[in-house]
């Protein structure tokens, strides 16, 4: 097997991966939370953008378990979105470099 098969061969894997992550991502919430104090209460709201409008949903108090999973599902979409990032920056080296001859 030559350089160029394996190079080929990497490039498949990449565009394996990326499909597989952009399918977890689309699963995940976008946007932000943010929390809005009100007399002793802690309301928590997801906010995102939809073209230039932004929306904003409740998503509950702040101590709700509703809260602490969308937590977690954001902070899975910043490390899947920056996995997605170093993937298609290396499929972008593997494409240069079956460029050269």
């Amino acid at each position: 097997m030559n350089v160029y098969d394996l190079l080929h061969k990497e490039l498949k894997r990449l565009d394996i991966k990326e499909e597989s992550i952009k399918d977890e991502i689309k699963d995940l919430p976008l946007g932000t939370l943010v929390r809005i104090k009100r007399n002793d209460n802690v309301y928590v709201y997801l906010k995102h953008r939809e073209n230039r409008k932004v929306i904003s949903v409740y998503v509950g108090k702040e101590d709700d378990q509703n809260v602490v999973k969308i937590e977690a599902d954001l902070r899975k979409r910043m490390v899947l979105e920056r996995e997605l990032k170093k993937t298609d920056e290396e499929k972008t080296l593997i494409q240069k470099m079956l460029k050269v001859k």
